[in-house]
C-alpha cells in the first residue's frame, strides 16, 4: 500500500507511567498530550489521511471524579492546543464521536470548537473518540438507516481502519472501532504510551507496507 491510510492508536498506560514515575495523573496526561502531537505528526509525514484517536471509553467515567478530571482537562488542553495547532498546519478536520451526554461541559465545549474551526479542512481527519461505545455507535446509525447498507454508511467513523497501533503491553482491542477494525493490522507495544518514540511509529508503517506489499494489496 503506497497511498494513504487510515491508521487508529490506542494509547495505554498513562495511568501506570504516572504511578511508576511518581508523577501525578494530571501531569501524566498532559504529557500524553505531548506525545500523541508527535505521533499525529508522524503519522501524517508517512502518508495517512485519517487518524482515529481512543481518548476514552464510556467505561473510563466509572474511575474517580479526580481521575476522569484529570484525563478531561488535558484532553481539553490537548484539543484546544496541541490539535488546532496541527490542524491548521495539516489542514484536518476534526471530528469527535462517543456519547458527548457525559463527558463534562468543558471538553464537551472545546472539542466542539476546535470541530467547528477545523469544518472547512479536507486534508485529512481526525477523529477523537470521547467516552466511546460501540453499540451505542451502532444503534445511533441504525435509528436513522433504512436498510443494513445503510447502517455501515451511518457509523460515526466510516472508513475502515488499515492499521491500530496499541501501546501499553495489552494485546487487544477494548472496544475500538470494532465494526471499522475488522481487516486492520494490528500491532502492539510494550511500552506505555508517555514512552514512546517516534521512530518506533515510523517502524510500524515500514512493516505495515512490507507486508501489504508481499500480499499485493
Amino acid at each position: 500500500m503506497s497511498g494513504p491510510f487510515h491508521a487508529g492508536i490506542i494509547p495505554d498506560g498513562t495511568r501506570r507511567w504516572a504511578l511508576t514515575n511518581n508523577v501525578s495523573p494530571a501531569g501524566a496526561y498532559m504529557l500524553a498530550g505531548t506525545v500523541m502531537k508527535e505521533v499525529i505528526i508522524c503519522f501524517l509525514e508517512e502518508g495517512v489521511h485519517e487518524i482515529s484517536i481512543y481518548l476514552s471509553s464510556e467505561q473510563n467515567f466509572k474511575r474517580t471524579g479526580d481521575e476522569v478530571d484529570a484525563f478531561c482537562r488535558a484532553g481539553a488542553s490537548f484539543s484546544e492546543t496541541l490539535l488546532a495547532g496541527i490542524a491548521e498546519s495539516f489542514g484536518l478536520k476534526v471530528v469527535p464521536v462517543g456519547n458527548m451526554g457525559i463527558i463534562p461541559g468543558y471538553l464537551r465545549d472545546a472539542l466542539e470548537r476546535v470541530k467547528q474551526m477545523t469544518a472547512g479542512n479536507s486534508g485529512g481527519r481526525i477523529n477523537l473518540c470521547v467516552a466511546y461505545n460501540p453499540v451505542e455507535e451502532v444503534f445511533d446509525a441504525a435509528r436513522h438507516a433504512g436498510t443494513c447498507s445503510d447502517v455501515l454508511k451511518g457509523l460515526w467513523v466510516k472508513t475502515p481502519l488499515d492499521l491500530v497501533v496499541r501501546t501499553g503491553g495489552a494485546n487487544l482491542l477494548s472496544n475500538f472501532l470494532p465494526m471499522q477494525s475488522g481487516f486492520a493490522r494490528l500491532y502492539f507495544l510494550e511500552k506505555m504510551f508517555n514512552d514512546v518514540e517516534v521512530d518506533e511509529i515510523r517502524q510500524i508503517v515500514a512493516s505495515f507496507r512490507e507486508i501489504k506489499r508481499n500480499y499485493g494489496e
